[in-house]
């Protein structure tokens, strides 16, 4: 699954790592992270990965 954040005035976000607090809380309900949003690059916010909204888009289904 791939939790996504946003938007910001950045931008889409997807967490895209597991040490996220909103991570950890999502797994504690029984959600996992995606392994491709976790392999994307991570944008100047710690634990986030900026996807266009396009990507948003596919991520969701």
């Amino acid at each position: 699954m791939s939790f996504l954040v946003g938007p910001t005035d950045t931008g889409v976000h997807a967490v895209n790592s597991a040490d996220d607090v909103s991570a950890r809380f999502l797994t504690e309900l029984g959600l996992t992270l995606s392994p491709a949003t976790a392999g994307l690059p991570t944008s100047s916010i710690p634990g986030r990965a900026q996807v266009v909204p396009r990507l948003a888009e596919a991520a969701g289904r």
